[in-house]
């Protein structure tokens, strides 16, 4: 199923204290592709989610499954899945039952339903896992109870808000091959709210960044990457460093150093540098890079397979990998691949 928001206005809130948390939000997933809501905390991706399920009625604009609005339907019309943060598994039911009951909902008789929970408890790797009780479920396999769950009506789109942020890395590394596999298997159209911008480039075929309620980008996982619209998309893709100068000439100049910033007019701005982007190396040296200029070394801290180096530009800080420590106090040369430098107007 396609989905599509069309300009999605929604304020919270009365008189005075009336806020705008969506404002004109635009964008469409396509039938069966899996699509990231991207974003710093406030800056609408669950208030979106909760409009396209039905749980909070938009100001304005209009939802769309393949092509056709649904606005006038209550959330349990929709035939989507919905998996919270949260998991919000019942307590009093087992965890066949929990995963049968969209399908009790739906009037399907009960050896229909515990078959099917069974076929998708083996599907989410918990074979034998039907009788017990959800309180005796750890994190990671209240998550897959509640994956399960979320598909076992077969939906028309799977919405997932945050649903691995409770884990740790090696669950959330798990949890999202499972999820994947169970996407590419049934051809489900998803649509996920993460702040994890590695986390949206690894499991998206698109991604909308989302700032302050109105969309920043919309594009592929590449095209965020290599093309960010904004220093915040910028600087959420990796480790950065982030400085404020100003452009001269399509020049971004901050102290002793001297960045590249075609097409950028004169005046304050941003430079988004990532880290794995620069080293210290002398003129001629470093294959893709261009030399940057000078900076003091302040201080550096080990990173296990190097030291991260920490340059005092003007009061603020450059950090850049190296495989020793420099002395601090020492003037270095610095050097920068324009790959991994982003300039922006302020």
């Amino acid at each position: 199923m396609e989905l599509t928001v069309r300009h999605i206005d929604l304020s919270m809130g009365e008189g005075k204290r009336a806020r705008t948390v969506l404002s004109d939000v635009s964008f469409s997933v396509p039938d069966g592709a899996f699509c990231s809501l991207l974003g710093e905390s406030g800056a609408g991706k669950s208030t979106i989610l909760k409009v396209i399920a039905g749980i909070l009625l938009q100001d304005g604009g209009s939802v769309l499954f393949d092509g056709a609005p649904v606005d006038g339907l209550p959330a349990h019309r929709r035939g989507l899945g919905f998996v919270f943060q949260d998991v919000r598994l019942f307590p009093h039911m087992t965890v066949e039952e929990n995963v049968a009951y969209p399908l009790r909902m739906a009037g399907a008789g009960k050896r229909e339903r515990l078959a099917r929970a069974g076929e998708l408890l083996e599907r989410v790797q918990l074979p034998g896992f039907g009788p017990r009780r959800v309180q005796t479920l750890s994190g990671g396999q209240a998550q897959r109870v509640a994956l399960a769950r979320a598909i076992a009506a077969a939906p028309a789109a799977l919405l997932l808000d945050e649903p691995f942020s409770g884990l740790d890395e090696s669950l959330r590394d798990d949890m999202r091959s499972l999820l994947l596999r169970l996407h590419r298997e049934d051809g489900l159209t998803v649509l996920m709210v993460t702040h994890d911008a590695n986390e949206a480039i690894m499991m998206s075929d698109r991604i909308v960044a989302l700032d302050g309620g109105h969309i920043s980008q919309i594009g592929t996982p590449e095209e965020l990457y290599r093309r960010p619209a904004t220093a915040k998309i910028a600087a959420c893709f990796g480790d950065c460093s982030v400085l404020k100068g100003c452009v001269e000439s399509e020049r971004f100049i901050l102290d002793g150093i001297v960045l590249p910033a075609l097409g950028i007019g004169d005046g304050p701005a941003v430079a988004v540098v990532r880290q794995g982007d620069c080293l210290l190396s002398p003129v001629g040296e470093g294959h893709g890079t261009v030399p940057a200029g000078e900076a003091v070394v302040r201080c550096g801290v080990y990173a296990g397979a190097g030291y991260l180096t920490r340059l005092d530009v003007a009061g603020q800080t450059l950090t850049v990998p190296t495989a020793s420590l420099p002395d601090p106090g020492e003037i270095v040369p610095v050097r920068i691949d324009g790959k991994g430098c982003f300039v922006f107007s302020a």
